[in-house]
């Protein structure tokens, strides 16, 4: 990771990284997490930029962390996505990472997500995606709560089962 001339130099090559970021998330993340273990200002520095930001960045520090010493071939992983692989981590060790790395390239990301939480995959599911007032989220957040949904932090638990269920009590 010392083949950076300067800090500007590691620096823009970051930055080209994180503009073409599904092409190169597993080379930003060794380089993330190297900066994580030995240059913990640079490693903020580059969490600031609005295209990575910090959670993004533990990600694929996380990421790179788990599957960096395996012999996984990276075509795969770049296949599966960060996103995916992300949600993996949590549950991958050295004896287990093919089955994960399998569900992961076999279900979309909402059905993994379902499947690592231990709940029912949604077969033919589909998203809806909707764009809220802070006003018109705070709505719809006390309805589905009022319907069975659970708040936490940012986000909100079983929300599709409250909305249907609110729904189905205004027929």
């Amino acid at each position: 990771m010392n083949m950076y001339e300067s800090h500007d130099e590691l620096i823009t090559h970051a930055l080209d990284m994180i503009t073409t970021i599904d092409d190169s998330f597993l080379d930003l993340g060794e380089l993330l997490r190297f900066l994580q273990l030995n240059d913990m200002k640079t490693f903020h520095t580059l969490l600031s930029f609005p295209q990575l930001g910090r959670r993004k960045g533990y990600y694929l520090a996380k990421i790179n962390r788990t599957f960096g010493h395996l012999n996984i071939d990276k075509e795969r992983l770049l296949k599966i996505g960060w996103t995916k692989l992300q949600m993996v981590t949590a549950y991958v060790n050295d004896e287990n990472y093919e089955d994960y790395l399998a569900l992961a390239e076999e279900l979309k990301a909402y059905n993994l997500a379902n499947v690592l939480k231990g709940k029912m995959m949604v077969a033919n599911g589909r998203t809806i995606v909707m764009y809220l007032s802070p006003a018109q989220y705070k709505v719809f957040e006390s309805g589905v709560v009022k319907f069975g949904a659970i708040v936490n932090g940012r986000g909100i638990i079983d929300k599709e089962k409250a909305l249907m269920k609110a729904l189905k009590a205004n027929k």
